[in-house]
């Protein structure tokens, strides 16, 4: 293990990081001073048991961000490539090569989960433009072998990519049925995946998440009941009209669409959206 690890003020003397709790901050510095060449950690259970750091510290690094739970106890520094310079020649691979598996790199240097935030240059130095830190050793000596080797990782990155989309789009589904847009039998007919996968993969999934609560708000007062003759309908009860939505899929896709190409939501509102979901990284 290295004895001498570096810290970027681009990541510790923000606001965001000087809010928390020095306990938490302190820990930060502990796992950053521990952590492989490549920002992976696997000891800080026993790391917090030493600097007396409690489950709490851990989870505020968590939920914002400042770690990513790999698993298995297994974690990994989100701005590791920011805060550290090392030559290629002198990294000294992770032993949690599984742990790489769908983790990729910013533009900026910084681990992300999501392939849509990945940049399209592969790197493992500090600012690196990796797609994805995959297993995947190349031959300096061999740019056949290269080529293959980045073929393969942009196969890997799109796999993960459309599996991502499909994960997140599954969320926002039960968004749908959660509000009562839609019943849960509803969620049996795949196109509405389908449609906010699509959504999720062109715009990315906070944005598509903001403009389907907004879309959801316009409507939130909506309850879906039986008619007369037994069919399903879906009623915005505090207008005065009380019309039907004949076609909850197309209102949806048209109301979406409207949505995106709509630059002045309100703020307050967007502010609201932040409080009620927890957006992922």
């Amino acid at each position: 293990m290295a004895q001498r690890r570096m810290f970027s003020l681009k990541v510790v003397d923000t606001d965001a990081f000087c809010e928390m709790p020095t306990s938490a901050q302190n820990l930060y510095f502990h796992i950053g001073m521990r952590a492989d060449d490549e920002g992976f950690y696997a000891g800080v259970k026993g790391l917090m048991a030493k600097i007396h750091a409690s489950k709490d510290d851990l989870n505020v690094l968590i939920a914002r961000a400042y770690l990513l739970d790999r698993g298995d106890g297994v974690y990994v520094v989100k701005h590791w490539k920011m805060n550290n310079y090392l030559q290629l020649d002198r990294i000294k691979e992770t032993e949690y090569e599984e742990k790489r598996v769908g983790l990729y790199t910013k533009k900026d240097g910084s681990y992300t989960l999501d392939p849509n935030k990945a940049d399209n240059r592969i790197g493992t130095t500090k600012g690196s433009k990796a797609k994805c830190i995959q297993n995947v050793s190349i031959d300096k000596n061999s740019i056949e072998e290269s080529r293959v080797v980045e073929s393969s990782i942009e196969e890997n990155r799109e796999e993960d990519k459309t599996r991502y989309n499909k994960i997140k789009a599954k969320s926002l589904c039960q968004a749908l049925v959660s509000c009562g847009y839609i019943l849960e039998d509803e969620l049996l007919d795949t196109q509405w995946d389908t449609l906010l996968s699509k959504y999720v993969s062109e715009h990315g999934y906070t944005d598509t998440k903001i403009k389907l609560v907004y879309v959801l708000d316009k409507v939130c007062a909506y309850k879906t009941e039986l008619d007369r003759e037994g069919k399903y309908v879906y009623k915005k009860t505090y207008d005065e009209l009380e019309h039907p939505i004949e076609n909850k899929y197309a209102y949806l896709k048209s109301s979406m669409d409207k949505a995106f190409k709509k630059d002045d939501i309100d703020n307050n509102l967007i502010r609201l959206i932040e409080k009620q979901f927890d957006f992922d990284e």
